[in-house]
């Protein structure tokens, strides 16, 4: 499954937003100049602990990663979730970071955000790839 995460350049979040809803996850996301806003991302209890959530979090992040635009979210149990610190740790483990404190950017009201991951010498056109842990 993880050759489905191969990115072609600039897909645009519309193939993000195919691919969780092939995955079955409920979702709101969109795309601004700078940011990508995660505002749903619910997996249906049937499917969850089986990777879909990581997988679609990848797919994400590589494609922000790739256009070198930060994401924002907000981890909420309003969509199931039965811990909120699980659920934030889960988002740490992709590079999210809590808004406050010295993380604190005043610019975005999401409680969690992640910067773009880009190694030197990459465009902000090509993808990266990470692994499923």
């Amino acid at each position: 499954m993880l050759d489905a995460l191969s990115i072609e350049r600039n897909i645009g979040i519309n193939k993000v937003r195919d691919y969780w809803t092939s995955l079955g996850i409920d979702h709101f996301l969109y795309e601004s100049e700078n940011l990508i806003c995660v505002r749903e991302l619910r997996v249906p209890k049937d499917k969850r602990g089986c990777g879909i959530g990581t997988l679609a979090m990848q797919y994400l992040i590589e494609y922000a990663d790739s256009v070198g635009k930060r994401a924002v979210l907000s981890p909420s149990k309003d969509f199931g979730a039965s811990s909120l610190p699980r659920l934030q740790k889960f988002y740490r483990r992709f590079g999210f970071v809590a808004n406050k404190g010295k993380h604190k950017d005043y610019e975005i009201s999401d409680t969690m955000y992640r910067e773009p991951i880009l190694t030197p010498n990459e465009s902000h056109s090509m993808p990266r790839r990470q692994k499923i842990r």
